[in-house]
């Protein structure tokens, strides 16, 4: 496999400066000093790994245009938004030495397509996607990581480009070009709205950072 070096004092200074933001974009805590990082491109996820002073692709496991990533919470399981496959929610189990192996893959809720942003909760028992239209799944997540069916639906009718992020409160927080909303989320209830605000301007770390040709989203996690 050809490796692709990039340098880690840049990505661990880009990851300190957009520490506050790093559950909102898929980045869970940087506490160990050699991370891995997975990178989505469009035919597959790269796991990156520390090599002298840059990085290198360890592994790389194939997909279908991942747009966007994120970890379970015990960081065992690594889900991602695949925009061209007909059951567009995939998870993968993280094995020793960052594998990836597919365990399973969702649908979205009726008549949407295209993910582009999902979040998992801090317990790791919800997930939800965010799709092209406004339209927003939310998951149930097994003890295991698996996903199940779509066990409700929320439609922004703004049809904004939304992004997801599950705060320390348990609330879902939908944050588009003008507003804000958080809500409380359950298999039982679906979306109940908490609050509606302005949107914040949000910090965010480009994938093209890592050096890697069409990077869509990065993750990472201590290792």
């Amino acid at each position: 496999m050809t490796h692709t070096h990039i340098s880690r004092r840049s990505f661990l200074a880009t990851a300190a400066g957009t520490a506050a933001a790093a559950s909102l974009y898929g980045f869970s805590t940087l506490a160990h000093a050699e991370p891995l990082v997975f990178v989505a491109v469009d035919q597959g996820i790269h796991t990156m790994e520390p090599a002298g002073s840059g990085w290198r692709s360890r592994a790389f496991a194939r997909a279908d245009t991942p747009q966007a990533l994120a970890l379970g919470a015990d960081a065992k399981v690594l889900y991602a938004a695949e925009q061209r496959a007909v059951r567009p929610v995939t998870a993968y189990r993280v094995l020793s030495g960052g594998q990836l192996r597919k365990v399973g893959s969702s649908p979205l809720a009726l008549s949407s397509g295209r993910p582009y942003s999902i979040a998992v909760s801090a317990d790791g028992r919800l997930l939800a996607a965010a799709s092209e239209g406004g339209v927003v799944s939310l998951f149930v997540v097994s003890t295991d990581g698996q996903l199940g069916p779509v066990v409700a639906a929320y439609k922004d009718l703004s049809g904004d480009d939304l992004h997801l992020q599950f705060g320390a409160d348990g609330l879902l927080r939908m944050t588009g070009r003008e507003l804000s909303r958080a809500f409380h989320v359950s298999a039982d209830n679906g979306f109940v709205l908490a609050s509606t605000g302005s949107a914040a301007t949000v910090a965010r770390t480009s994938p093209a950072s890592f050096g890697i040709a069409n990077a869509r989203a990065v993750v990472c996690h201590g290792v």
